[in-house]
């Protein structure tokens, strides 16, 4: 019994023994853990920036990874972008009393797979005071393909006020693009397959010696049959002058017509010209 003793004794010393040192290495672990913690919430604080960049990053690369995989926005419904690229008024009578005033714009589709239509500008013509002198409310533009580009010439006559003893000349136009009625402007591409500037090709252009006057062949490369506008333009130094235009009637895919613009009115010096074609209406 006493031989016992000794051991129960030893084996309980044993087990207290055990039980300290697992306390201890918990403890240790805890205070690593805390410690660890401590260093990581003080590095975290300051990396907080990075880790934003590179979720940023990372959701940045998988926005780009889905769109790369599926078809990206196509332009669609967007009216014209328009440019006037030279005014200039031609007196016609004394003291500037009628004045033949020319235009010129360059108009941008920027739809990708729509054709434009039934659009009109309106203008504002002012005289070298600012003063207004005239207003036109619909100036028809032509069909425009998709993400074709087209320059229109606009002439008109602008009368003076024969109160006054001289009346200034127009040097400004302001204008606003208008839809000319109520149904759709943009129209499926496909769908009307309207011929692109490039697809009415303009050849043997000349300007004979001794007539006012610009020849040329123009030849519908496209599928469908249309009524062409020729304007012919001037390149002025840095601007771009309108001259006149003349129309080309049912003109068939693969047919060619002759055209004849007058010129009696074109700018006293120029460094070229050019003829530009555009679509009126579809056949």
């Amino acid at each position: 019994m006493r031989k016992r003793i000794p051991c129960a004794i030893l084996s309980v010393a044993l087990v207290c023994a055990l039980l300290v040192g697992c306390s201890g290495e918990a403890s240790s672990n805890s205070q690593a853990a805390s410690n660890a913690a401590s260093s990581s919430n003080s590095s975290s604080a300051e990396s907080v920036p990075s880790s934003s960049s590179s979720a940023e990053s990372e959701s940045e690369a998988t926005s780009d990874s889905a769109s790369s995989s599926e078809a990206p926005d196509v332009v669609k419904d967007q009216m014209p972008i328009v440019t006037c690229t030279g005014v200039r008024s031609v007196s016609m009578t004394k003291d500037n009393m009628l004045q033949e005033v020319y235009t010129c714009f360059q108009i941008k589709n920027p739809n990708e797979k729509q054709t434009v239509r039934s659009l009109c500008l309106e203008l504002t013509f002012y005289d070298a005071n600012g003063s207004t002198v005239k207003t036109e409310t619909m100036v028809l533009l032509p069909t425009i393909a998709a993400k074709d580009t087209v320059w229109v010439s606009h002439s008109t006559n602008v009368w003076g006020d024969s109160s006054k003893e001289k009346n200034e000349r127009v040097t400004r136009v302001s204008y606003k693009l208008n839809s000319v009625v109520s149904n759709a402007v943009f129209v499926d591409q496909e769908e009307v397959q309207t011929p692109s500037s490039s697809e009415l090709v303009v050849s043997n252009l000349s300007r004979p010696n001794g007539a006012n006057k610009i020849t040329g062949i123009v030849t519908n490369k496209g599928k469908r049959k249309v009524t062409v506008i020729l304007s012919s333009v001037y390149k002025c130094g840095s601007t771009m002058e309108a001259g006149n235009s003349a129309a080309v009637n049912y003109l068939a895919p693969g047919e060619s017509m002759a055209f004849e613009i007058d010129a009696s009115n074109e700018p006293e010096k120029y460094d070229s010209y050019g003829v530009y074609p555009q679509v009126n209406a579809l056949w």
